[in-house]
């Protein structure tokens, strides 16, 4: 069955379109649609402009759909979508007009598919993993193993409320990285303690700001790696050396960085906060970037779904 995915954040859509036989994919096609969405969404509506980039991305959407002679075509909406008072009636328009089944799933119901995914990508040796996923309008965290999703939590704000609400200098300021991470602190914790309890040794990075460290580490050739291999370990020196970038340049020097998604700059500085706190206070020496998150995830879940009705 060939199957057309679409991620819906916060500030981007993100496309796959998969060929699926028996457990193998065949994946096709992938795109990203700016749609800045959180930038859209005051006093709780997803607002006009919002919504015509919206429909405009499932425009395009609808005709790469019909190019690959899609099958099957299903779609997750994310943080923005589960507060906004006017998002469930936009969805279901979208259902009807471009003949997709578009959920607004939770927290918990991203990580676990976020889970499936990460479960596909990441070598076998690796234990206890915690995953994080930090988006615009939320932060996704869990805590699992080759076997099992032991636990999940989902931040309510993500990149952008951080941005909005702590950052008003460029470069930031000292004062302004320790408000961030006093504020972090207590929504972390117990992510950090149950790092400790499940000896946790990894992050598993998934999207947004991990996918730019693995572009700007790869840029240009400057580390070698398989692009056909779903993961790619961000050493912490490196991690340490682009946060450094980050944080000590203006926005315009930011935008220059060589390999920086323009569409994601602003967030990567109070990302990189967030992880290098994490760091410091589970003391976690190891970064792996998933190239496959909860696109991918729902992804494979539809097909089990699809080989096990089969199979019956």
């Amino acid at each position: 069955m060939r199957i057309a995915v679409v991620d819906m954040g916060t500030n981007t859509f993100n496309l796959i379109i998969a060929n699926c036989t028996n457990d193998n994919y065949e994946f096709l096609y992938e795109s990203k649609y700016h749609t800045y969405v959180g930038k859209g969404n005051s006093e709780g509506f997803i607002d006009n402009a919002a919504i015509k980039r919206i429909k405009k991305s499932f425009d395009e959407i609808s005709l790469i759909c019909k190019k690959f002679d899609v099958e099957k075509r299903i779609g997750m909406a994310t943080a923005v979508f589960r507060s906004a008072a006017n998002a469930s009636n936009l969805i279901s328009e979208i259902n009807e007009t471009y003949d997709f089944e578009i959920d607004i799933i939770d927290g918990h119901r991203e990580a676990e598919l976020v889970y499936k995914a990460v479960n596909r990508s990441i070598d076998g040796d690796l234990s206890n993993f915690v995953i994080i996923d930090i988006g615009g309008g939320s932060i996704e965290m869990s805590i699992g193993n080759r076997d099992h999703l032991l636990w999940t939590k989902s931040i309510g704000f993500g990149g952008l409320h951080l941005l909005n609400n702590f950052v008003h200098s460029t470069p930031v300021n000292s004062s302004e990285i320790e408000n961030i991470e006093t504020y972090l602190k207590p929504q972390i914790k117990e992510a950090v303690e149950l790092c400790e309890l499940h000896h946790v040794k990894a992050i598993v990075g998934v999207s947004g700001a991990f996918d730019t460290y693995r572009d700007m580490l790869t840029y240009d050739s400057q580390i070698n790696f398989d692009k056909n291999k779903p993961s790619f370990e961000i050493r912490l020196r490196h991690f340490f050396k682009i946060n450094h970038l980050f944080i000590k340049s203006s926005l315009e020097e930011q935008k220059k960085l060589p390999g920086v998604d323009q569409a994601r700059v602003e967030l990567m500085m109070v990302a990189g906060i967030f992880i290098n706190l994490f760091i410091k206070e589970t003391h976690i020496n190891k970064i792996i970037q998933s190239k496959y998150s909860l696109r991918e995830g729902a992804l494979f879940e539809l097909n089990e779904v699809n080989i096990n009705t089969t199979n019956d």
